[in-house]
């Protein structure tokens, strides 16, 4: 029997342990690792420590509801994408969905839950991590790939900027292999117009040579 194969994990809140069992069971066929939390607050702690594909959040529970739960979750910066959907037996009018939203759940599912739409729900959401995980490689290789075609083109830069020149005659040799003129090649690749003069230290040398 081949070993199981994990896409995803899946936190499931509930402050009833045999809701959360139930939720267990239902999932237990899908490629997932399934945690479990009996309150908000160690929904938040395990969030804090873990990378889920989807959380299933209980509204109605003491002393921090899903809501809130929810909301804080949000507020971690490797959570801020992770959908929520909230499980509840009441508080399902227009009010307490619009909170939900607002806490940022994507969607509701009603007690006693259906196992087929529990299930497809949490399948529906693993396939969009795939996919968010795979865009996220992706820019993760564009951008490696972004760096190393700079270094390349540092590397050309700085390679270029070394110039052959001969130690005699001053003449440089160009990309073509030929030799030219410092004035010319210089021309030739900054379109400057070049003027011709006498440094202070060849003036000198040229004035000793003159009074001999």
């Amino acid at each position: 029997m081949g070993t199981k194969k994990y896409i995803g994990n899946v936190l499931v809140v509930d402050d009833q342990p045999v809701n959360l069992s139930l939720v267990e069971r239902i999932l237990q066929d899908l490629p997932v690792r399934v945690f479990k939390a009996s309150s908000g607050q160690e929904a938040i702690e395990m969030v804090e420590k873990e990378k889920f594909a989807l959380i299933l959040m209980d509204v109605q529970m003491p002393d921090m509801d899903g809501f809130e739960a929810a909301d804080k979750i949000k507020q971690l910066p490797h959570a801020q994408r992770t959908p929520i959907i909230f499980i509840t037996a009441v508080g399902t009018d227009a009010e307490n969905i619009q909170r939900g939203y607002e806490s940022g759940g994507v969607d509701y599912i009603v007690k006693p839950v259906t196992p087929f739409v529990l299930k497809s729900k949490v399948q529906i959401f693993l396939q969009m991590d795939e996919k968010y995980e795979d865009i996220d490689q992706m820019l993760v290789t564009l951008e490696e790939n972004n760096r190393s075609v700079k270094k390349t083109l540092d590397n050309i830069r700085q390679n270029s900027g070394v110039v052959p020149i001969c130690s005699w005659c001053r003449k440089i040799r160009n990309d073509d292999g030929e030799w030219e003129q410092v004035e010319e090649y210089i021309k030739r690749l900054s379109d400057a117009d070049l003027t011709h003069g006498v440094c202070p230290h060849c003036a000198t040398i040229i004035r000793g040579q003159i009074k001999r």
